[in-house]
């Protein structure tokens, strides 16, 4: 490019330089022409001196002959004028035509990079299913293997069962012998017992060593099997290499012909352009004054010709941004299309030279007439002219001649130029290597200098320091002799009262409990959680909002799914402090676990037993507990699968750990159950209640009536008769509501989850803390604890409009973290939302004295403070994004009138997707002020860009301070002039940081950023954790009234040259009254043209909705 732009700047010239010798030639005609007429203008005043009328003619003459002289000089300015400018014109047009060409070569290689993706995505995709075919034969075989493990186990217990009953045969037989003889049996019954027990042990015995035959047999079967899908793999990968190589190869061959035709169409536009060029300049030669007509007709039609280029353009350009993922016969079109404008050009241009031609005629004529006039003195003349031409023909020939050798050797020269260039680069960075080697070297010698000086001198202070401390120590010890023999009196004074006051307590705790040993614990706050369920991940989400530990690992054996839900926790890292969720790729992820929650087990079947339902979860357990032990030996291990009292045995028969460290939660959510509803009765906080519910968790548990108490008052005092037959108020009602209420919720939700989860939370806070507290869990161990009633008060009230995974994402966040105990819910599905709510009741008790109103209906939002709008529409397969965005404005049409009659003073958030537009749609239709009517816009985004930036650097998310702004979606813009760590710019290190020429491609980190929750979606379907951890960071900072300055998507007509009412995030500052203010960021010229995209992208839009 750099060749062909001094080739084009050289022709240019050359043209310039012929067009002044073509005019200074005009211009020595023109003189002799006026010579040959003042001469016979004199020859004509020497005939007619004496006549005062020749006079006059001869003043009148003078007075023309200047007129023609001004005229001829006004001319030439014109002339020299117009061609100036239509060089000037010549050169916009080369570099529009260069510019389109860049953009064409930048638009083909866009595409194809996106067939590349679209061609990984696929196989991926293939390489997904090849997985999955693959597990499911996995399990196929597992199942028929535990199927004949289980026959083979029912015919041992028959057998069994068969021998015990001859065994009781024979036991009475001799019991009625032994009657006569009671000496003789004694004697008897000890010899046989012996020999039971000999053959009871041989029988283990030989029972053990079948198990272990079979386990070897069984783990050399699934050797074999490992080995050779390894083996297919390799094969697979070999195969696809191959093929990626072939791919490879002909995108390279396909791109050096593209170039080469490149190459040979600018060639040819070269040419063309030269001739142009040439014809132009020989048409100017014969035009004379009466041309002026001529050049502002083709002035104008030029000017025409701009007009529909630059339409022409834009209208490309428009369509390249549309039609960026359709096909190849498109671009045909486009080429068709260009073609036939090239077509219309060239006939505007035949156009042009007729209406010259014809101009040139009638000049022909005139000068005929001129011509017959002055013929004789300008045959002379002529001769002398038609010599001088060609030899000025000939020196324009040989001039040519000399610039295109000249051209070709300058050619040459900047090709050797270009390699010299080249080679003494590579020579200066090998130079510089070796430099900076060599320093290297010296600053480590130097190093090692200083260290060995400094360790001498260390060494004489040491020694010196010794001397010392031996001289004190001498003397220290002649002073501790002497305090020894005074404590060990006193201590054996306190000795002697600890032990009697141990010994009182101890007779004290037999009465009340039954003592466990102590168990070596494993250091640390690392929490594994097996199974990624609706179960597994409320208490995940749970544990971390409420600040129970930050260090958590997730596994299942859905690793995608697995992998799906850890980065939608790690999309809101920026809200938790020090978040670390491990990759777990293999159970050994689990590694040195201090506590880990088993809430994995198999799903019941509309037409499948409980029985059945519980042996598959028994046998999910007896594979998975004995890996976990072998991972960590000295974790807490929580058992939550259901039923989860028989689940726990199972998991201490199979492993045999102590009952301090497996146990399950058992009626500890019961217990919470219990308390809530007694509360709700007695109209006080669930906290200020005391009472247990003991047995099974399940319909068989038993509420204790005795241990009832509130705010220090027994109910057995008050109500004898409390919870039997006899009670007239019918307590026992209250159990009942406890033992329905998981089915209650289930039989809407089709599971529960999030009261599960707080259990789970608050036994592990409780372990952490080291509390000593008093829970209902299955197990034999009981620790103390004192319990004191908190008086906390009521915070400010939430809305949360729509039940679904995101609303439900925001409500819990909201409720864990403490920024609210007054919520509401409402959705037009009651049975979900009421389902929800009850879900959330079950676990009040670990929520602070949590209120969550009675009612679904939309008058429970009545004087909320916040109210956040999470309703819309669900995209179905076949249904487009136009389509569902027009769903959900109805949505908030029909809802955002009622919520804010019930809530006139409050703040709306809405997060219903598209966040922007449905902003824009609830502000035009409720006409809020701006500050309380928004979205959170980029806020996410710029939580995911601040941890993708400290992943790469290394450091944690609240270090990193930067900003997206713009649409919440593809065409965000992120402001890398902002981002900075530790106070320190990245753009004062890296200046080309996020543009095109980037070395290190920061670019990336923004486009993560777009696909991270395209990510989460394709395999999970939603993404609801990130957003509800984002909503409760906004409400935190209204109820805090903190100021902080947040990407939120409000109102920016009038911001950064946008002139729209546009919906579009911005930094704006957030206080108790909402928005308190909008920050007018200081952009780059790159970053401003990418957020008035995003504007105009937003405007088309808004447009296309109906309201």
């Amino acid at each position: 490019m750099c060749d062909e732009s001094e080739l084009m700047k050289k022709c240019d010239e050359e043209a310039l330089k012929k067009m002044c010798q073509e005019k200074l030639n005009q211009r020595e005609e023109e003189e002799l022409k006026r010579k040959c007429e003042e001469k016979q203008i004199q020859k004509i005043e020497d005939i007619n001196l004496g006549s005062e009328e020749e006079k006059r003619k001869k003043e009148w003459e003078a007075i023309i002959l200047n007129n023609r002289q001004n005229e001829a000089k006004r001319k030439k300015r014109c002339e020299l004028e117009a061609l100036k400018k239509r060089c000037k014109e010549k050169a916009l047009q080369q570099k529009c035509e260069e510019e389109a060409l860049r953009r064409k070569c930048e638009e083909e290689s866009m595409e194809m990079q996106k067939e590349v993706n679209i061609r990984k995505q696929q196989e991926e995709a293939f390489k997904a299913k090849q997985k999955e075919a693959a597990l499911k034969k996995r399990k196929t075989e597992e199942a028929w293997r535990k199927k004949e493990e289980a026959l083979k186990k029912k015919k041992q217990e028959d057998a069994l069962k068969k021998k015990q009953e001859k065994l009781a045969l024979e036991k009475k037989q001799k019991q009625d012998a032994l009657k006569k003889k009671r000496e003789e049996k004694v004697q008897k019954k000890k010899s046989e017992e012996e020999a039971r027990r000999k053959k009871c042990a041989e029988a283990i015995k030989k029972r053990q060593r079948n198990d272990v035959l079979k386990k070897k047999c069984e783990e050399e079967a699934l050797r074999k099997k490992c080995e050779e899908m390894a083996q297919k793999k390799k094969l697979e990968k070999e195969a696809q290499r191959k093929k990626c190589e072939e791919e490879a190869l002909k995108k390279k061959c396909a791109e050096k012909a593209f170039e080469k035709q490149r190459k040979e169409e600018a060639l040819k536009k070269m040419c063309e352009e030269r001739a142009l060029k040439k014809k132009c300049e020989e048409e100017a030669e014969k035009k004379k004054c009466e041309e002026e007509t001529l050049k502002k007709k083709c002035k104008e039609l030029a000017q025409k010709r701009k007009r529909e280029n630059e339409a022409q353009r834009k209208k490309r350009e428009n369509e390249a941004q549309r039609k960026k993922q359709e096909n190849e016969a498109q671009r045909k079109k486009c080429e068709e299309e260009a073609n036939k404008k090239k077509c219309e050009e060239e006939v505007n241009k035949n156009k042009c030279e007729e209406l010259a031609q014809k101009k040139k005629r009638e000049e022909d004529a005139q000068k005929k007439k001129c011509e017959e006039l002055a013929q004789k003195r300008k045959r002379e003349k002529a001769a002398q002219k038609k010599k001088r031409e060609e030899q000025a023909k000939e020196k324009q020939r040989k001039e040519a001649l000399k610039k295109k050798r000249d051209q070709l050797a300058l050619k040459k020269k900047c090709e050797d130029l270009m390699k010299q260039r080249k080679a003494d680069t590579i020579k200066k960075r090998l130079e510089q290597e070796k430099m900076r080697k060599e320093r290297a070297l010296l600053n480590k010698c130097e190093q090692e200098q200083r260290f060995k000086k400094w360790e001498g001198e260390a060494r004489r202070k040491r020694l010196q320091a010794e001397k010392l401390k031996r001289i004190s120590a001498e003397k220290a010890l002649i002073k501790e002799c002497e305090e020894k023999e005074k404590r060990e009196a006193e201590e054996l004074k306190k000795r002697q009262l600890e032990k009697a006051l141990k010994e009182q307590n101890e007779r004290i705790r037999c009465c009340l409990f039954k003592t466990l040993e102590r168990q070596e614990m494993q250091p640390g706050c690392k929490v594994s959680i097996i199974g990624t369920g609706a179960v597994g991940m409320a208490c995940a989400i749970t544990l971390l909002s409420k600040g129970v530990t930050n260090n958590i690992t997730l596994y299942d054996t859905k690793k995608d799914l697995c992998n799906a839900e850890r980065m939608d926790l790690l999309h809101g890292s920026l809200f938790v402090d020090g978040l670390n969720i491990k990759k777990a790729e293999s159970i050994k992820s689990t590694k040195d676990s201090r506590v880990v929650v088993v809430a994995t087990g198999a799903k019941s079947k509309p037409d499948e037993s409980r029985q059945n339902v519980a042996q598959h979860s028994a046998d999910i357990i007896k594979q998975v507990m004995p890996e976990l032990v072998k991972q960590s030996p000295k974790a807490i291990f929580l058992i939550v699968t259901d039923p989860t009292d028989t689940m726990a045995w199972v998991a201490r028969k199979v492993t045999n750990l102590p009952y301090a460290r497996c146990f399950s939660p058992g009626c500890h959510l019961d217990t919470a159950r219990f308390r809530m509803l007694i509360a709700h009765i007695v109209k006080v906080s669930t906290q200020s209640v005391d009472g247990y519910i003991i047995g099974e968790h399940g319909g068989s548990s038993v509420p204790l009536w005795s241990t009832v108490m509130v705010g220090g008052i027994p109910f057995n005092s008050l109500l004898p008769d409390i919870g039997t037959e006899i009670d007239p108020m019918r307590w026992s009602n209250v159990h009942m509501e406890v033992v329905k209420a998981a089915e209650n919720v289930s039989k809407v939700k089709g599971y529960t989850n999030w009261g599960v989860g707080l259990s789970v939370t608050d036994i592990i806070s409780a372990i952490f803390q080291d509390s000593n507290r008093i829970l209902t869990l299955s197990t034999n161990a009981k620790d103390m604890c004192d319990i004191e009633d908190e008086d906390i008060e009521c915070g400010n009230k939430v809305s949360v409009v729509g039940s679904g995974a995101v609303g439900m994402g925001c409500s819990i966040a909201l409720l864990t973290k403490g920024i609210t105990n007054n919520l509401a819910l409402f959705d037009v599905n009651e049975e979900l939302c009421c389902a929800e709510r009850l879900d959330l009741l079950h676990g009040s008790m670990f929520l602070h004295n949590c209120h969550i109103d009675h009612s679904c209906k939309i008058e429970a939002t009545k004087n909320s403070r916040v109210v956040v709008v999470t309703a819309g529409a669900r995209m179905k397969p076949q249904e487009s994004l136009q389509k569902v965005s027009q769903k959900t404005a109805d949505i908030i049409k029909q809802v955002m009138p009622e919520l804010v009659k019930q809530s006139p003073k409050a703040i709306f958030i809405i997060v219903a997707s598209p966040a922007d537009i449905m902003s824009w749609v609830a502000r035009k239709v409720t006409n809020l002020p701006i500050e309380r009517c928004f979205s959170t816009g980029c806020h996410l985004d710029t939580a995911r860009f601040r941890m993708f930036v400290s992943h790469i650097l290394g450091v944690s998310p609240n270090s990193v301070q930067g900003y997206v702004i713009g649409e919440h979606g593809g065409s965000s813009v992120p402001l890398w002039s902002t981002v900075s760590v530790g106070g320190v710019r990245l753009k004062t290190i890296h200046p080309t940081i996020g543009t095109d020429d980037d070395p290190m491609q920061w670019s990336r980190v923004h486009q993560e950023v777009v696909d991270a929750s395209f990510k989460v979606k394709c395999i999970k379907g939603y993404s609801n954790w990130a957003i509800g951890l984002t909503v409760a960071d906004v409400i935190s900072a209204i109820f805090q009234d903190s100021y902080r300055i947040v990407s939120l998507s409000t109102n920016a007509n009038g911001m950064c040259g946008i002139q729209d009412d546009v919906f579009l995030s911005l930094p704006c500052v957030i206080n108790k009254y909402g928005l308190g203010a909008i920050i007018r960021p200081h952009l780059s010229e790159w970053e401003k043209c990418a957020l008035k995209k995003s504007a105009e992208e937003i405007l088309k839009a808004q447009c296309k909705l109906k309201l």
